[in-house]
């Protein structure tokens, strides 16, 4: 009796896919910076840069990473007069990371 073709590679294509190894992984976010302030009189601040989450999934390789990083403030405009004041630069965005370990 012939055995069908799919019966024998699905267990040979198992066995191939618990053979790979596990290979870590990095997930780097970064926000986007600010809006520059506009120059004049009076001069406006900076806008605030854009927050940034980074997660990475749950896997069993230590080597798992996660980077965050929050988008720089703009700058503030400067005044157009002699001794008119500059606007503030803005807030850097937040940063939030978060990576998981897992066993087996």
């Amino acid at each position: 009796m012939r055995v069908p073709r799919p019966l024998i590679l699905l267990p040979l294509t198992l066995a191939c896919a618990t053979a790979l190894p596990v290979l870590a992984s990095d997930v780097t976010v970064t926000g986007a910076a600010g809006a520059n302030g506009r120059d004049g009189h009076p001069a406006t601040p900076g806008g605030p840069g854009q927050s940034a989450a980074a997660t990475n999934k749950p896997a069993p390789d230590p080597a798992n990473s996660a980077t965050a990083l929050g988008g720089r403030g703009g700058a503030g405009g400067s005044g157009d007069r002699p001794g008119a004041a500059a606007g503030a630069g803005g807030a850097g965005g937040n940063a939030t990371a978060t990576t998981v370990t897992t066993n087996g």
